[in-house]
């Protein structure tokens, strides 16, 4: 006979795996992901006038949006985020906007010590990417201004004194509707910033002989089983890069001007997109959670853009505008307790000189509706309906 005891200790222990494993699929309200993050941070919320759109910044977490929503504090938390890193102020701690430094490939890389090979055991992120503070300007209730000095070292041991800046302002449906030059559905819920980051030469010139450096934006996003990441392109003038494990035709599809890219963050994969085939747009489908993700960005397709070959022979200047990066082992598997995937823009590489600035607007957008509604959308931007997305890989 099973005591009533060991019945309650089941029941607890299958209720605290559900959780946990719905954690790793989809965060909880906005309401309970930010009473979390205010037990070990001081945010500053951003909010519409019916407090509908609201977004999470953290001067803590280097000015990063931590997380927002689109249908006020019981509606749900869009970014994926890292509560143990939060706790402990210790490793990323996700968020859906960062601005972290690029190249991340080549041999003029800063996320590996000089004198070390390019080797996984010897990747290190810049602490003024990861655990520093940023200093907050100014803010009010749709806006704020952080700011941070960066003393960075490439592997080709190049010493870079810079000034980051990033501006997050929130945007309202007008706004958003004029940037994308689409009409919203009327009854479709939303939420919307525009991130603009400046980095500042502040030492002595950069030339291309012993490295550049550039902004990188990056939004990390929960991974589910039916996440497809939808990328326009022009498919004449070149091919996407694929890195980390093989992508096969189950996860990585080009049909005619869109490439479909399967974001469930159980398979550890990366495409990047160069600045020559790539429109500054890039969208993400999450049926499971009603929402279509729109990011746009700016784009020169003539510059150069950062190598995200992670290899000393790798050449700096032939990169992507655009990457894309799936999160899992590569049996297609959770890697940890939870899914996710990043969504990554990049600013130009150029050699700047003393007091010269190289800038990139990462905008991100979150529109939570029914499908007709997500499809009008996504029938202006791409021509196509995004609901029909997942059929791609059946086929």
């Amino acid at each position: 006979m099973i005591k009533h005891g060991f019945l309650i200790k089941l029941l607890a222990l299958f209720l605290s795996l559900s959780c946990i494993s719905a954690k790793g699929f989809a965060a909880g309200t906005f309401a309970e992901e930010l009473n979390f993050i205010r037990q070990f941070d001081s945010p500053i919320v951003l909010k519409s006038q019916d407090q509908q759109s609201q977004i999470v910044l953290s001067a803590q977490h280097q000015g990063r949006v931590l997380t927002s929503t689109a249908r006020g504090p019981k509606g749900h938390s869009n970014a994926w985020l890292d509560r143990v890193a939060i706790k402990n102020k210790q490793g990323n701690v996700g968020g859906e906007d960062r601005t972290w430094i690029a190249p991340i490939g080549s041999r003029f890389s800063l996320y590996y010590p000089p004198g070390k090979t390019i080797t996984n055991e010897n990747w290190r992120v810049p602490p003024a990417l990861q655990t520093r503070d940023y200093t907050v300007i100014s803010h009010n209730e749709t806006s704020a201004h952080f700011q941070q000095k960066l003393n960075l070292v490439n592997h080709q041991n190049t010493h870079f004194s810079a000034q980051l800046d990033r501006k997050i302002r929130l945007l309202d449906s007008r706004q958003i509707s004029q940037s994308l030059n689409i009409t919203i559905p009327k009854t479709v819920d939303l939420v919307g910033y525009n991130s603009f980051n400046s980095l500042t030469n502040i030492g002595k010139d950069w030339n291309t002989e012993t490295g550049l450096i550039t902004i990188w934006s990056m939004a990390m996003l929960q991974g589910s089983n039916d996440s497809i990441s939808i990328f326009p392109i022009k498919p004449e003038q070149g091919t996407v890069q694929s890195y980390l494990y093989p992508l096969n035709s189950d996860r990585l599809v080009s049909k005619e001007h869109l490439v479909f890219y399967k974001t469930d963050g159980k398979y550890r994969s990366k495409i990047g997109i160069p600045a020559d085939i790539s429109k500054n747009l890039m969208l993400c489908y999450t049926p499971t959670l009603n929402r279509l993700t729109v990011i746009q960005f700016t784009l020169d397709p003539a510059a150069t853009y950062p190598n995200s070959m992670e290899s000393a022979d790798t050449s700096l200047f032939k990169g992507d505008v655009t990457n894309a990066y799936n999160h899992g082992n590569m049996d297609g598997s959770l890697l940890g307790q939870s899914a996710f995937f990043e969504l990554e823009s990049a600013a130009p590489m150029l050699a700047l000189k003393t007091n010269e600035s190289v800038t990139h607007t990462h905008q991100v957008m979150h529109f939570v509706g029914t499908n007709i509604q997500l499809d009008s959308i996504s029938q202006q931007l791409i021509g196509i309906n995004v609901s029909d997305s997942n059929a791609i890989f059946r086929k």
